[in-house]
């Protein structure tokens, strides 16, 4: 049977928006989505059952991502929270102001300890996160000057590479916040992800794909 053929498990309705983001659990057993409908949901991926809904994202739900330690949902939302959840019950822990207009991205780092959002008001965000508060800190890392649509973080957590807006990839030291080099392109940049230790792939509004090794 060829891909596509490939048989349908499951169709997955509830929302009443599109859905922008899907994300599956550290321990392969459940996805949450988020949609512009304000709401992020969590399913069973063995059975398509919805477990819980996540209410309350103003204008509308974007990212969603579950922490490495599978312990919390963290969401964002269209206002600039970003939200934490009890991945078990769905109850809402904690809330924290990051941006002032939408969150694109939230990424972990490989422990963690470290959180990064990348925000629609040209921002960029480092978290420190504890185990039982939450983010508790954030340091901005400057240097764009349009929206921020997405970060990725190297497998030992030091170095992240941003995309945006204003056509560049920015590579930054989580440590020291300092932007160590910049990669420009033809258009805007959209979303970037580590392939390799040391090399990226990034898409751009103009359907070119960049590989890029900092």
């Amino acid at each position: 049977m060829g891909p596509d053929h490939a048989p349908v498990l499951f169709e997955l309705r509830g929302h009443r928006g599109y859905v922008g983001h899907v994300a599956v659990s550290p321990d392969g057993r459940a996805c949450a989505t988020s949609s512009h409908d304000g709401t992020v949901k969590v399913w069973d991926l063995a059975s398509g059952r919805e477990i819980y809904t996540c209410p309350d994202h103003k204008n509308g739900a974007q990212d969603v991502i579950f922490s490495p330690d599978g312990k919390y949902l963290v969401t964002g939302s269209g206002d600039g929270e970003v939200h934490f959840f009890d991945v078990q019950t769905g109850r809402f822990v904690r809330g924290v102001r990051g941006h002032s207009s939408y969150i694109h991205r939230i990424r972990f780092g490989r422990n963690g300890a470290r959180m990064l959002t990348a925000g629609g008001d040209s921002s960029l965000k480092v978290w420190q996160v504890t185990s039982t508060r939450g983010p508790r800190s954030s340091r901005p890392l400057h240097g764009h000057t349009n929206q921020v649509y997405g970060v990725a973080v190297d497998r030992n957590g030091r170095h992240a590479i941003s995309c945006s807006g204003d056509n560049t990839l920015r590579l930054w030291d989580l440590i020291t916040g300092q932007q160590l080099k910049q990669f420009s392109c033809s258009s805007e940049v959209f979303n970037v992800k580590y392939y390799t230790d040391d090399a990226v792939a990034a898409c751009t509004e103009n359907g070119k794909i960049f590989l890029w090794r900092p």
